[in-house]
Protein backbone atom coordinates (compact mmCIF):
# COMPACT_ATOMS: atom_id res chain seq x y z
CA UNK A 1 0.00 0.00 0.00
CA UNK A 2 0.89 3.93 -0.62
CA UNK A 3 2.09 5.76 2.21
CA UNK A 4 0.27 8.86 2.96
CA UNK A 5 3.67 10.66 2.01
CA UNK A 6 3.90 9.26 -1.28
CA UNK A 7 0.21 10.74 -1.71
CA UNK A 8 1.46 13.84 -0.99
CA UNK A 9 4.67 14.02 -3.12
CA UNK A 10 2.49 12.90 -6.16
CA UNK A 11 -0.23 15.83 -5.95
CA UNK A 12 2.83 17.93 -5.40
CA UNK A 13 4.25 17.12 -8.48
CA UNK A 14 1.43 17.42 -10.50
CA UNK A 15 0.53 20.51 -9.51
CA UNK A 16 3.94 21.94 -9.89
CA UNK A 17 3.98 20.49 -13.75
CA UNK A 18 0.68 22.35 -14.30
CA UNK A 19 2.27 25.84 -13.11
CA UNK A 20 4.95 25.19 -15.29
CA UNK A 21 3.04 24.21 -18.33
CA UNK A 22 1.11 27.22 -17.91
CA UNK A 23 3.56 29.43 -17.27
CA UNK A 24 5.35 28.29 -20.73
CA UNK A 25 2.58 28.98 -22.20
CA UNK A 26 2.39 32.57 -21.19
CA UNK A 27 5.53 33.48 -21.93
CA UNK A 28 5.90 31.85 -25.10
CA UNK A 29 2.80 33.52 -26.14
CA UNK A 30 4.41 37.03 -24.92
CA UNK A 31 7.76 36.18 -27.16
CA UNK A 32 5.36 35.56 -30.27
CA UNK A 33 6.79 31.67 -30.44
CA UNK A 34 3.01 30.73 -30.62
CA UNK A 35 1.37 33.86 -32.14
CA UNK A 36 -2.09 35.06 -30.81
CA UNK A 37 -4.98 34.70 -33.22
CA UNK A 38 -5.67 37.79 -35.42
CA UNK A 39 -8.84 39.84 -34.92
CA UNK A 40 -11.43 39.86 -37.22
CA UNK A 41 -11.14 43.00 -38.79
CA UNK A 42 -13.79 45.63 -38.89
CA UNK A 43 -15.09 46.57 -42.56
CA UNK A 44 -14.60 50.24 -43.04
CA UNK A 45 -17.15 52.48 -44.12
CA UNK A 46 -17.32 54.48 -46.63
CA UNK A 47 -17.40 57.72 -46.54
CA UNK A 48 -20.92 58.96 -47.07
CA UNK A 49 -21.60 61.15 -50.49
CA UNK A 50 -24.73 63.25 -49.09
CA UNK A 51 -22.52 66.23 -49.63
CA UNK A 52 -21.11 65.47 -53.18
CA UNK A 53 -24.72 64.72 -54.34
CA UNK A 54 -25.84 68.09 -52.54
CA UNK A 55 -23.03 69.94 -54.32
CA UNK A 56 -23.64 68.70 -57.91
CA UNK A 57 -27.06 69.20 -57.80
CA UNK A 58 -26.92 72.65 -56.31
CA UNK A 59 -24.54 73.69 -59.50
CA UNK A 60 -26.38 71.72 -62.23
CA UNK A 61 -29.34 73.52 -60.81
CA UNK A 62 -28.65 76.53 -60.60
CA UNK A 63 -26.77 76.69 -64.55
CA UNK A 64 -30.13 75.32 -65.70
CA UNK A 65 -32.25 77.02 -64.09
CA UNK A 66 -29.79 80.30 -65.44
CA UNK A 67 -30.15 79.22 -68.97
CA UNK A 68 -33.68 78.03 -68.99
CA UNK A 69 -34.80 81.75 -67.83
CA UNK A 70 -32.97 83.64 -69.94
CA UNK A 71 -34.41 81.74 -72.99
CA UNK A 72 -37.78 82.45 -71.97
CA UNK A 73 -37.11 85.82 -71.56
CA UNK A 74 -35.42 86.28 -74.87
CA UNK A 75 -38.65 84.04 -76.68
CA UNK A 76 -41.13 85.81 -74.72
CA UNK A 77 -40.39 88.95 -72.91
CA UNK A 78 -37.09 90.48 -74.71
CA UNK A 79 -38.21 93.23 -78.24
CA UNK A 80 -35.75 92.13 -80.53
CA UNK A 81 -32.74 94.65 -81.28
CA UNK A 82 -30.29 95.09 -84.02
CA UNK A 83 -29.96 94.63 -87.77
CA UNK A 84 -32.45 90.84 -88.41
CA UNK A 85 -30.50 90.09 -91.14
CA UNK A 86 -27.07 90.22 -89.22
CA UNK A 87 -27.71 86.70 -88.21
CA UNK A 88 -29.65 85.09 -90.72
CA UNK A 89 -27.45 82.37 -91.44
CA UNK A 90 -27.28 81.37 -87.67
CA UNK A 91 -30.73 78.43 -88.29
CA UNK A 92 -28.74 76.69 -90.74
CA UNK A 93 -25.66 76.52 -88.45
CA UNK A 94 -27.31 76.14 -85.42
CA UNK A 95 -28.95 72.97 -87.07
CA UNK A 96 -25.47 71.73 -88.38
CA UNK A 97 -24.32 71.90 -84.42
CA UNK A 98 -27.28 70.03 -83.90
CA UNK A 99 -26.35 67.62 -86.33
CA UNK A 100 -22.71 66.99 -85.31
CA UNK A 101 -23.91 66.79 -81.48
CA UNK A 102 -26.46 63.61 -82.86
CA UNK A 103 -23.09 62.08 -84.70
CA UNK A 104 -21.11 62.32 -81.42
CA UNK A 105 -23.74 60.81 -79.09
CA UNK A 106 -24.36 58.06 -81.70
CA UNK A 107 -20.77 57.41 -82.09
CA UNK A 108 -19.93 57.55 -78.29
CA UNK A 109 -22.48 54.94 -77.33
CA UNK A 110 -20.97 52.67 -79.97
CA UNK A 111 -17.63 52.95 -78.55
CA UNK A 112 -18.58 52.74 -75.24
CA UNK A 113 -20.39 49.58 -75.88
CA UNK A 114 -17.45 48.19 -77.79
CA UNK A 115 -15.27 48.87 -74.86
CA UNK A 116 -13.15 52.04 -76.03
CA UNK A 117 -13.69 54.44 -73.03
CA UNK A 118 -11.24 57.13 -74.66
CA UNK A 119 -13.07 57.28 -77.63
CA UNK A 120 -16.08 57.55 -75.85
CA UNK A 121 -15.05 60.21 -73.98
CA UNK A 122 -13.56 62.14 -76.82
CA UNK A 123 -16.77 61.77 -78.67
CA UNK A 124 -19.09 62.70 -75.87
CA UNK A 125 -16.99 65.33 -74.97
CA UNK A 126 -17.16 66.54 -78.70
CA UNK A 127 -20.86 66.33 -78.55
CA UNK A 128 -21.35 68.57 -75.40
CA UNK A 129 -19.30 70.96 -77.17
CA UNK A 130 -21.45 71.15 -80.22
CA UNK A 131 -24.25 71.59 -78.14
CA UNK A 132 -22.86 74.28 -76.49
CA UNK A 133 -22.21 76.08 -79.43
CA UNK A 134 -25.74 75.54 -80.30
CA UNK A 135 -27.04 77.06 -77.00
CA UNK A 136 -24.97 79.85 -77.60
CA UNK A 137 -25.89 80.41 -81.32
CA UNK A 138 -29.54 79.87 -80.22
CA UNK A 139 -29.73 82.92 -77.58
CA UNK A 140 -27.97 85.22 -79.88
CA UNK A 141 -29.96 84.68 -83.03
CA UNK A 142 -33.38 84.76 -81.04
CA UNK A 143 -31.93 88.03 -79.28
CA UNK A 144 -31.63 90.06 -82.58
CA UNK A 145 -34.63 87.83 -84.88
CA UNK A 146 -37.07 86.64 -81.59
CA UNK A 147 -39.25 84.14 -82.63
CA UNK A 148 -39.89 82.66 -85.48
CA UNK A 149 -43.71 81.80 -86.12
CA UNK A 150 -44.66 79.01 -88.35
CA UNK A 151 -47.37 80.03 -90.70
CA UNK A 152 -50.99 79.32 -90.17
CA UNK A 153 -51.91 77.88 -93.44
CA UNK A 154 -48.73 75.87 -94.01
CA UNK A 155 -49.19 71.94 -93.98
CA UNK A 156 -47.77 69.93 -91.88
CA UNK A 157 -48.60 72.37 -89.04
CA UNK A 158 -49.52 69.80 -86.56
CA UNK A 159 -46.70 67.53 -86.47
CA UNK A 160 -44.30 70.51 -86.59
CA UNK A 161 -45.72 71.94 -83.09
CA UNK A 162 -46.53 68.67 -81.58
CA UNK A 163 -42.38 67.99 -82.31
CA UNK A 164 -41.47 71.66 -81.28
CA UNK A 165 -43.27 71.21 -78.14
CA UNK A 166 -41.63 67.89 -77.14
CA UNK A 167 -38.49 69.02 -78.46
CA UNK A 168 -38.80 72.22 -76.13
CA UNK A 169 -39.85 70.26 -73.16
CA UNK A 170 -36.90 67.57 -73.26
CA UNK A 171 -34.35 69.69 -73.94
CA UNK A 172 -35.70 70.93 -70.65
CA UNK A 173 -34.64 67.80 -69.00
CA UNK A 174 -31.66 67.40 -70.89
CA UNK A 175 -29.49 70.42 -69.81
CA UNK A 176 -29.28 69.18 -66.38
CA UNK A 177 -28.73 65.43 -67.53
CA UNK A 178 -26.25 66.06 -69.85
CA UNK A 179 -24.64 68.37 -66.94
CA UNK A 180 -24.17 66.07 -64.37
CA UNK A 181 -23.49 63.25 -66.60
CA UNK A 182 -20.68 64.82 -68.14
CA UNK A 183 -19.18 65.52 -64.32
CA UNK A 184 -19.61 62.25 -63.14
CA UNK A 185 -17.71 60.91 -66.17
CA UNK A 186 -15.01 63.08 -65.82
CA UNK A 187 -14.79 62.62 -62.03
CA UNK A 188 -14.64 59.02 -62.47
CA UNK A 189 -17.86 58.26 -60.67
CA UNK A 190 -18.27 55.72 -63.11
CA UNK A 191 -21.37 53.57 -61.82
CA UNK A 192 -23.43 56.89 -60.83
CA UNK A 193 -22.28 57.72 -64.47
CA UNK A 194 -23.41 54.85 -66.07
CA UNK A 195 -27.09 54.52 -63.96
CA UNK A 196 -27.63 58.56 -65.11
CA UNK A 197 -26.30 58.01 -68.98
CA UNK A 198 -28.89 55.58 -70.04
CA UNK A 199 -31.39 58.62 -69.48
CA UNK A 200 -29.26 60.86 -70.52
CA UNK A 201 -28.44 59.64 -74.21
CA UNK A 202 -32.01 59.01 -75.66
CA UNK A 203 -33.07 61.92 -74.76
CA UNK A 204 -29.92 64.11 -75.83
CA UNK A 205 -30.31 62.50 -79.00
CA UNK A 206 -34.26 62.78 -79.32
CA UNK A 207 -33.38 66.82 -78.75
CA UNK A 208 -30.53 67.02 -81.33
CA UNK A 209 -32.37 65.32 -84.23
CA UNK A 210 -35.58 67.12 -83.52
CA UNK A 211 -33.73 70.15 -83.44
CA UNK A 212 -32.52 69.47 -87.19
CA UNK A 213 -36.21 68.87 -88.05
CA UNK A 214 -37.42 71.50 -86.37
CA UNK A 215 -34.96 73.60 -88.57
CA UNK A 216 -35.95 71.55 -92.27
CA UNK A 217 -39.95 72.32 -91.38
CA UNK A 218 -39.98 75.56 -90.55
CA UNK A 219 -37.97 76.53 -93.48
CA UNK A 220 -39.72 74.45 -95.79
CA UNK A 221 -42.64 75.81 -94.54
CA UNK A 222 -41.24 79.52 -94.68
CA UNK A 223 -40.57 79.18 -98.64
Amino acid sequence: MDSPSDGLATNFILRYRSNESASCENSCFDHGQFPLPARPERHKQRPVEGTSNRSLALVVGSVSLVAVSALAWILYLHEPAGDRGALAFMPAVNATFNTLSAAFITLGWVAIRSKRPKLHRALMLSALVSSALFLVGYIAYHFVHGDTRYPIDAPWRGIYLAMLASHVTLSIVALPLVLATAWLGLTSSHPRHRKIARYTVPIWLYVSVTGVLVFAMLRSALG
